[in-house]
């Protein structure tokens, strides 16, 4: 898979951001967007790359980075479920 560049990322973090900046959801709540699938699936496929082998899933331990990377993508919180 390609690298992005920083200009896609920062356009996919202004459309996370500003996707919820007029459409707030309650307190505890998230709203998905794509940008935020895009950014997952683009993390996983780099494991998949890396040779991390999903017989049976993805380990804890991948699902906590992918999780972490998405809280700092997204400046909220965001666990693994």
């Amino acid at each position: 898979m390609a690298a992005l560049g920083a200009d896609q990322v920062a356009i996919d973090a202004e459309e996370v951001v500003g996707g919820q900046q007029g459409n707030a959801a309650p307190h505890g709540m998230l709203n998905w967007t794509s940008a935020m699938s895009s950014f997952v699936l683009r993390r996983f496929t780099d494991l998949v790359g890396e040779g991390v082998k999903t017989d049976k899933g993805f380990k804890d331990v991948h699902l906590n980075k992918v999780a972490r990377d998405l809280s700092e993508f997204t400046r909220q919180e965001v666990t693994d479920s």
